[in-house]
């Protein structure tokens, strides 16, 4: 049984480290400068995102590493990323997502507190690199977002079959976005396990109408449909119009196939190679996506660029016709794939 020991040792451990924690943190540091100076030489973002993806990893794996009884090169625990993360299509400034789980018949039997203090202190770890942890709680020294096998399989049934009660929505489709770090053959274990678990046609109408809630800022008579008041007046949010909309259709091809994770540009062609979306749409929605990924991206870079806090609101006075025009496209690609899915698959048993 795996005991926490005194407050000292969890100091004393990341005391041990601390001068490893710097030299990543300085190599963490770094990151950002590197960042722009690829988008300034025309690297396209989508595979600037991937760099970054790929240097927090190294990050947070090195974290890890230092951490019992995380540091043991075994497959009983395995760390797993969430979100835009494991989809390798990062922003500049995105937080960490984190999940954990470990092997049942373990040497180590850690209890949820036992896991809690030692997973916060890789998260304390990662921040001192400059990473952030998510501030909404999907964190792995969260108890919703560490289990063991069994029990993550046992709580994603009860999540698919009872879609409809509190949270149960949000956590199933959350782990369709979940991408192990460590502990590979546990992790992907997992993985295929949870893809298998058969998914009933409410808990798919739940889940696409949950990934339709949220619609472009485009109107009948206006370009786009503004902020009318407040810090962000006159903009649009393009996360939440334009590159949430494409990613959630994305993660719900994903659901609805059992597929592994992948980025929202494979999830997007997986859906016409299914026959889920026409090639036409395909191609629309994984254009919308890069060039509203590219919007947000490039916003952000100049946000580190100035040193000014990073937002994902546009003016779209502040771009130039042809792009602007184009956005509008984009958007309005968007709105009549989620049309055209609302009618054929919503409106079924209406």
């Amino acid at each position: 049984m795996y005991t926490t020991g005194s407050t000292s040792l969890a100091a004393n451990n990341l005391r041990l480290h601390a001068g490893n924690v710097l030299v990543r943190s300085e190599a963490t540091r770094a990151l950002r400068p590197v960042i722009v100076e690829l988008t300034d030489a025309g690297i396209p973002p989508l595979r600037v995102g991937g760099l970054v993806s790929a240097m927090v990893e190294a990050t947070v794996e090195k974290c890890i590493g230092w951490v019992a009884p995380f540091s043991a090169r075994s497959d009983d625990f395995s760390w797993l990323f969430l979100g835009s993360l494991a989809r390798r299509e990062p922003l500049p400034v995105s937080d960490v997502d984190t999940a954990l789980v470990w092997r049942d018949d373990a040497a180590v039997h850690p209890s949820g507190e036992d896991v809690a203090t030692r997973a916060g202190d890789v998260l304390t770890m990662v921040e001192q690199t400059g990473l952030s942890r998510c501030p909404d709680g999907a964190n792995a020294d969260n108890p919703l977002f560490h289990r063991s096998h069994d029990e993550w399989l046992r709580r994603a049934r009860g999540w698919v079959a009872h879609s409809d009660g509190p949270g149960a929505l949000l956590l199933a489709v959350m782990l369709a976005d979940s991408r192990p770090v460590t502990g590979l053959l546990l992790g992907r274990s997992l993985e295929a396990e949870l893809r298998a678990i058969p998914s009933d046609d409410a808990f798919l109408r739940r889940a696409l109408a949950d990934a339709l809630a949220r619609r472009p800022p485009i109107g009948f008579v206006k370009d786009f449909v503004v902020e009318a008041s407040g810090a962000h007046r006159g903009q649009v949010d393009l996360k939440r119009g334009g590159l949430g909309p494409t990613v959630a259709i994305g993660r719900w091809l994903a659901l609805r196939t059992g597929s592994p994770i992948a980025s929202t540009q494979e999830r997007l062609q997986m859906g016409a190679d299914e026959g889920l979306l026409s090639a036409d749409e395909a191609a629309q929605l994984r254009h919308a996506h890069r060039q509203v990924y590219e919007l947000v991206f490039t916003a952000e870079v100049e946000s580190l660029r100035a040193g000014s806090p990073v937002s994902t609101f546009l003016d779209p006075r502040s771009i130039d016709t042809l792009s602007r025009r184009h956005l509008r496209q984009s958007f309005k690609a968007i709105a009549n794939v989620q049309d055209r899915l609302e009618a054929e698959w919503l409106g079924r048993g209406r």
